[in-house]
């Protein structure tokens, strides 16, 4: 609790309020000004003038500085009026009739600038949801195969059980790009479709081509590649600290 000593003129809430009724009285005197200025009578006239004439006329009857840019202004030419005790705001507005300009009083000065265009509703694309699922020949599933959107870097791959889900625009022009490796790419127009499966073609030039690195288990049952073993001493014998040069060494020599 804040005590204020015997004699103070405010408390806190009592300070506020001041402050918002000044701020209330300055508001409402710049309004006011700003339609008093707008309210404001002029009398001239002229006869083939451009803007910028116009323009000294008025900052040198009304007192008001006026902010613009040259280019803007220089580009008003030929205007012929007349006005007799007429109001600044209808002189304004007639001086910049058929223009891109705008006026607005701030304080004691007149802002010309251009109109802001309003913005072109944006068109809303549609899309579309595309799903399906990649198999091999045998009709095995394929996991990991890049599925692109044509022209885009949109894509993504086929899950563990060879589906996929893709987003698109609605146009039926689009074609969906299938690429895994050891297979042959694959093209599909999208047409008017909504599920697309697709089956992938062994490339037996690429498997030919492909160098495969790398260390993995597999149960011998479901292997049916061609199988070398080697044992743990054998390995030692060439190479104690890397495995994988041994590996290399037994093949050249085999």
């Amino acid at each position: 609790m804040v005590k204020m000593k015997h004699g103070a003129l405010f408390g806190k809430r009592g300070l506020w309020a001041l402050c918002r009724k000044v701020i209330c009285v300055i508001f409402l005197a710049s309004s006011f000004l700003s339609t008093y200025a707008q309210e404001e009578k002029v009398s001239f006239e002229v006869q083939n003038a451009n803007l910028t004439e116009i323009i000294s006329i008025l900052e040198k009857s009304t007192g008001f500085t006026f902010l613009y840019q040259d280019e803007q202004v220089a580009a008003v030419k030929n205007l012929t009026l007349r006005f007799t005790n007429e109001r600044l705001s209808v002189v304004l507005t007639k001086c910049l009739a058929g223009t891109d300009l705008e006026w607005s009083i701030e304080d004691k000065t007149i802002v010309l600038k251009r109109q802001e265009k309003a913005k072109a509703p944006q068109q809303q694309v549609k899309s579309r949801k595309i799903t399906g699922q990649v198999k091999d020949e045998t009709g095995q599933p394929l996991p990991g195969v890049t599925v692109m959107l044509e022209g885009t870097k949109l894509g993504t791959t086929t899950r563990v059980d060879g589906t996929y889900t893709i987003e698109c625009g609605d146009s039926k022009n689009l074609a969906l790009l299938f690429s895994f490796m050891g297979m042959k790419s694959k093209r599909v127009v999208i047409g008017d479709k909504n599920v697309i499966d697709v089956k992938l073609e062994e490339d037996v030039t690429e498997l030919e081509e492909t160098v495969i690195t790398g260390i993995y288990t597999r149960n011998i049952e479901t292997f049916t590649g061609s199988v070398s073993t080697f044992k743990a001493e054998e390995l030692k014998q060439i190479s104690p600290q890397n495995v994988l040069r041994s590996l290399c060494i037994f093949v050249v020599i085999r």
